[in-house]
């Protein structure tokens, strides 16, 4: 295989040749400037858009956290309310029970009164 020589002297059999600017044609600059512009641009306009995609994103984190925290305050909120609707039912039951075992312990005093009361007037033999 034979040897390719650049126009700076260097090797073009290289895999990558290294550009020696002391030999670098002034022309060429001159002719990729535009596009080196093009593509400063071009990488500035991706930069500003990943950095206000980025800023979009943590922006929709923050909401996300917040909508979050609120539910689960929300969500405590209810779980206390029920919990003391729970707590007032509770205390209505034993209320009521207190009343329906007064009640019946009344109706049962009553009854033995009256029947004492029929058995004391009832000769025993004995």
């Amino acid at each position: 295989m034979s040897e390719v020589v650049g126009l700076n002297g260097s090797s073009m059999n290289e895999a990558h040749p290294e550009r020696d600017d002391e030999h670098w044609p002034p022309m060429v600059d001159s002719w990729l400037e535009p596009e080196r512009d093009k593509l400063n641009e071009e990488r500035s306009r991706l930069e500003r858009e990943i950095a206000a995609a980025k800023a979009r994103a943590e922006a929709a984190r923050r909401r996300t956290a917040l909508r979050e925290e609120d539910m689960r305050a929300s969500m405590r909120a209810e779980l206390s309310a029920a919990q003391q609707a729970l707590a007032d039912m509770e205390r209505q039951h034993e209320a009521t029970l207190a009343m329906v075992k007064s009640t019946a312990q009344a109706e049962i005093d009553r009854i033995l009164a009256e029947a004492r009361r029929d058995a004391g007037g009832v000769d025993h033999v004995g």
